[in-house]
């Protein structure tokens, strides 16, 4: 028998709770019980009181920034517009030679650097106001390793879908790129992030000797690490209940682990198992049910912490319930750094599925009605994790815009967080890049609002602030925001 009853009963559970799309409510209408929440909101407001006492806050910088023209061309000859371009071209002259390339003009243009699979470190050019595309990676460094930029072409080709048809696509820079010191105003927002979600820890934790563990949910296979002590440990279940007919009724399963832990042999079994399993990281939900239950919270949330859940498929709640786990053992612990990034990853659905589009969203929409019941800053916290910058600590939270904008629209209150949007959109000292990330948060939060004349009301603002943008880069954000606003 290569698995033990408890695994059984454990995969019929699991089926079960996967058809669900919510997690239980208590009757306060929340996912934790009021003797949990009533915990961390002394946690909370602890840390809120001492971080007023802040008195420096870091001068964080903005990514690293400028202006291009970008051009697309997919007919024509591109090994000779390819060749002019690497001996350095006029941008004029290139569109009078080539007429059908398509041209963007004053693009805002994000530089980054990757490893990448072949060519080693590459520069991502990320095009942050453009309705054609979005990202490339340029490859040849004698087109990127140099002091100025203006005047400097970047390149890609390739193929693409849906046609897989030959492109190019280019870049000519018209300002250097630069970094640009986020004001201290929005400085303090992004420091409030750090402060509040630990950066000296993650969610899941790397193992001696071994990364990352990925479970499959219908893969019923035993761990491929060398661990004794763990199959000695299931091989005595399996041969206490060999003649045993299976019963997948927790009742059962219970009543029989209480009949084992009577025998000096099977406690004995379970300790080393489940010092073995801390030491080596060995995933199996089963295993960290029967270690919460029969041994400690800690190590079973240590346990969790060490296994990541892939979903089979974007309807697949299994990363969902996984991450919730984690956040109920750190809550009942006591473990604020824990519990808040696994609560985060529940509210922006930061889960790893296989074609994850995002299209089941719960009833609830998100779990910030939590925080926000612990007193937490959540306008504070959601429009300080908007802000990109460049030199923020190794584990600083990030999470994608439209997920942010959706938490907003489910707070109680957005007044702050509003007056944060608009000012952020309209603020000349703020980088250009940040405040088109705000015009998109804020049709994000716009676009999610469900009172329709506040919704007017807002886009007024918006459309206000936006004045203050660049005339290109404003006119093509609102006609993508126009699209937004038909979803």
């Amino acid at each position: 028998m290569t698995r033990s009853i408890i695994c059984t009963f454990f995969m019929v559970l699991l089926a079960c709770s996967n058809s669900a799309q919510e997690l239980i409510e208590y009757p306060n209408g929340l996912i934790y019980h009021d003797t949990t929440i009533r915990k961390m909101q002394k946690i909370v407001e602890s840390m809120q009181t001492n971080y007023s006492k802040v008195k420096h806050v870091p001068n964080y910088k903005s990514l690293k920034q400028g202006l291009c023209n970008y051009i697309i061309m997919d007919t024509g000859d591109l090994n000779q517009a390819l060749e002019d371009i690497m001996n350095k071209i006029g941008f004029e002259q290139f569109l009078k030679k080539y007429p059908h390339a398509r041209c963007q003009q004053a693009v805002t243009v994000v530089e980054s650097h990757k490893l990448g699979e072949r060519y080693g470190y590459v520069t991502r050019y990320q095009l942050a106001d453009l309705e054609m595309g979005d990202e490339f990676d340029i490859t040849d460094a004698s087109y990127y390793y140099n002091d100025n930029d203006e005047g400097r072409w970047g390149y890609d080709t390739g193929r693409e879908y849906p046609d897989y048809k030959l492109h190019l696509k280019a870049i000519y820079f018209t300002s250097n790129c630069r970094q640009q010191v986020i004001p201290a105003k929005y400085s303090s927002l992004v420091h409030f992030v750090d402060y509040i979600i630990d950066t000296s820890t993650t969610l899941f934790r790397y193992v001696t000797g071994k990364q990352y563990a990925k479970h499959w949910l219908y893969d019923d296979e035993m761990p491929t690490l060398y661990t004794p002590f763990f199959d000695r440990f299931y091989a005595y279940i399996d041969s206490a209940c060999h003649c045993r007919r299976v019963d997948s009724k927790s009742k059962f399963c219970d009543s029989f682990i209480a009949v084992l832990l009577k025998q000096d042999t099977f406690r004995h079994l379970f300790s080393n198992a489940v010092q073995e399993a801390i030491r080596v990281g060995i995933e199996s939900e089963d295993f960290e049910y029967l270690v919460e239950k029969y041994d400690s919270k800690k190590h079973a949330l240590q346990l969790k912490r060490e296994r990541i859940v892939y979903g089979t498929c974007m309807e697949d709640d299994a990363p969902r319930i996984h991450e919730f786990e984690i956040a109920r053992l750190a809550t009942e612990i006591g473990l604020w750094r824990v519990f808040i990034r696994a609560h985060i990853s529940l509210m922006n659905e930061n889960f790893n599925r296989h074609n994850d589009l995002s299209a089941i969203w719960t009833e609830r929409l998100t779990y910030i009605k939590e925080l926000e019941e612990m007193h937490l800053q959540t306008n504070k916290l959601l429009t300080g994790m908007a802000f990109s910058i460049s030199d923020g600590a190794a584990n600083h939270y990030t999470c994608s815009i439209w997920k942010i904008g959706r938490a907003l629209a489910d707070c109680k209150n957005t007044e702050y967080a509003e007056e944060v949007l608009f000012a952020a959109i309209s603020d000349t000292t703020l980088d250009l890049y940040n405040r088109i990330v705000f015009m998109r948060l804020a049709m994000e939060y716009i676009h999610n609002t469900n009172d329709s004349l506040r919704k007017q009301e807002l886009l007024i603002r918006l459309k206000k602030g936006a004045s203050n943008l660049p005339p290109l880069t404003a006119a093509r954000v609102s006609k993508k925001d126009e699209e937004l606003q038909k979803r």
